[in-house]
């Protein structure tokens, strides 16, 4: 391995860096298909919370008890609002801000094993990836993706302290931190903690025993400060998983979710696709042949110990299961393809040494194939509208109070009427605070509707007209949506309610999904005439929320609509763009 020099080595990945905020910048700004993952928009709702807290616990603020990484990457948000505002803008920044700090991480661990040339082509692989990591790397939630960093930060310690042979004071009081640390923002950084251990007492036998080993202990305990203070305060519920009901999570053989993994990619993946982890899963094979000095099979030797420990840990766990073929189903699999990429940077490298053409040729496939993702994912924004598309995202709110609701009315003490007090004093003084309020309070509550609406005259007071709007659901017959049979119990509840409740039963529709398809299947619906204006108001906010990044699109929708539909669609929508642009 050729002589390093520092400064070229820093200049290296200060392009790796400039060419990621290019690419990310560019997929942001041309509102491409990288936003509203569903908790991004509640976790915003953590760091606007943290800026202003209401009267309980600061811990409770946080979106899910087990998702250290949330919180942290809660309060990063908290502080872009601070800088640029409470926006879409400020939180797509703060993930290509992540994304920056995983680049350099996977960068810092490639340049070590394995040399600069190497690492330039880790930060290509990242750069210009598959479609699923361009957009995870976009998607500022704080789990799997950002949790990259803590571990390849790990690895690069454990392989420098293996390399000198003992390391120094201060490589063992990073890796430490960074054990610690990594540990409370997500316990999937177990695994590089495991695999880094077993390369350092392979490398360093007896040696391992000392002051170093030490000082690593004591700095993982300090760097988990914040786990233990979760523990103290809500016991195991700060690292006990919980499943999501929608998914199913019966116990699985190892074998049976290998397959429901990877058979969506065989039916139904695109050539880039193929290209791309066709070619990956091979090469990150390949380069523990493939590399020849020590120190460079030494850290292929720690990566694919780690890539083993996390493959044995996923499948065996029982949550590798199939999303049909969507791109979520990968979101579990960033630690393969990050650290993939780094074994394949360092078989790259080393057929470009040897097998010039050869190498070159499949640095060329990799660049096509990422190419050509980046080009269909930008395809789903307005790339011609960059500027006006930085001006809506810079005023459009980023956060979802419903969605932080949903998690945070579980935090709190119980009792309908204190939830909503407590939720009323987070700062928001449009409908979107007492709508949200009431939908996600009385969500899951078998109180009749009679009873949930007196409880919320009396607790939202002078916002009780409002939170109504956020009281649709309790409408429909219960489990599913049926507008007709909701208008049906519309009619049974006293005249001044009729309205406000019309118009929730606009924002319902046929259920949470903001699909355009649902959207024009609600509105052929038949409602009762003497509703049917309030129920148009209320679907403006549907249309709203459908074509949030595309305002010129939602008035091209209404336009499409009947004349007589028209300006009570128009009304909602302009009340509800009002309520999501800051002032």
């Amino acid at each position: 391995m050729a002589e390093r020099a520092p400064w070229r080595d820093r200049l290296a990945l200060a392009a790796a860096l400039v060419a990621l905020v290019l690419v990310r910048g560019f997929l942001v700004l041309a509102c491409a298909d990288v936003f509203f993952y569903g908790e991004e928009l509640g976790k915003g709702g953590v760091a606007k919370a943290i800026l202003a807290p209401p009267d309980i616990p600061y811990h409770r603020l946080v979106y899910a008890y087990h998702e250290g990484g949330g919180f942290v990457v809660a309060h990063l948000r908290a502080a872009a609002f601070l800088v640029l505002g409470e926006s879409l803008l400020a939180t797509k920044l703060v993930a290509i801000g992540t994304s920056a700090m995983v680049l350099a991480a996977g960068f810092t661990l490639t340049l070590e094993g394995f040399g600069r040339r190497a690492a330039l082509l880790f930060g290509a692989l990242f750069v210009l990836c598959p479609d699923a990591w361009l957009r995870f790397s976009l998607v500022s939630i704080g789990t799997h993706f950002e949790a990259l960093f803590f571990q390849a930060a790990i690895l690069f310690l454990a392989l420098r302290i293996a390399r000198d042979g003992s390391g120094g004071a201060r490589d063992w009081l990073l890796l430490g931190l960074a054990a610690g640390c990594g540990v409370y923002f997500s316990l999937v950084t177990l695994a590089a903690i495991a695999a880094a251990g077993a390369l350092l007492v392979l490398a360093l036998r007896r040696r391992l025993l000392g002051r170093g080993l030490a000082i690593a202990t004591v700095a993982a305990l300090v760097g988990a400060a914040p786990l233990w203070w979760m523990l103290s305060r809500v016991g195991l519920d700060a690292v006990r998983v919980r499943a999501n009901p929608a998914v199913p999570h019966e116990p699985r053989g190892f074998l049976t979710s290998v397959a429901d993994l990877f058979v969506p990619l065989v039916r139904e993946g695109r050539l880039d696709d193929w290209i791309q982890l066709g070619l990956l899963g091979p090469l990150a094979a390949a380069a523990i042949w493939l590399v020849r000095e020590r120190r460079a099979r030494l850290a292929a030797a720690g990566v694919l110990l780690y890539l083993g420990t996390y493959f044995v840990l996923y499948f065996g766990s029982g949550l590798a299961v199939s999303m049909n073929g969507i791109w979520l189903i990968w979101w579990r699999m960033c630690p393969a393809w990050l650290f993939g990429c780094v074994l394949a940077a360092a078989a790259l490298d080393a057929l470009l040494a040897r097998r010039r053409l050869l190498g070159a040729s499949l640095v060329g496939l990799f660049v096509a194939a990422g190419l050509a993702d980046l080009a269909r994912l930008t395809a789903t924004g307005r790339p011609d509208r960059l500027f006006a598309n930085a001006q809506h995202l810079a005023r459009s709110k980023g956060y979802d109070l419903s969605e932080y609701f949903d998690q945070l009315v579980h935090h709190l003490d119980p009792g309908e009427a204190g939830r909503i007090r407590t939720l009323l004093e987070i700062d928001e003084p449009t409908h979107l605070l007492p709508s949200a309020a009431a939908h996600n309070v009385f969500e899951e509550t078998d109180l009749p509707l009679a009873r949930v609406i007196a409880i919320s005259r009396e607790a939202f007071g002078p916002r009780f007209e409002a939170a109504l709007l956020g009281l649709g659901h309790h409408l429909h017959p219960r489990p599913g949506y049926d507008l007709r049979a909701a208008f049906e119990r519309l009619g049974e509840l006293p005249e001044d309610l009729r309205g406000p409740l019309a118009r929730a039963l606009g924002r319902t529709g046929l259920g949470q999904r903001f699909r355009r398809d649902r959207l024009v299947e609600q509105l052929e619906i038949p409602v009762p005439a003497e509703h049917r204006e309030a129920f148009l108001v209320g679907a403006g906010w549907r249309v709203w929320r459908a074509y949030l990044l595309d305002p010129e699109g939602g008035e091209a929708f209404i336009a499409s609509r009947p004349p007589a539909e028209r300006a009570a669609l128009g009304r909602g929508l302009a009340l509800e763009r009002a309520a999501w642009t800051l002032p």
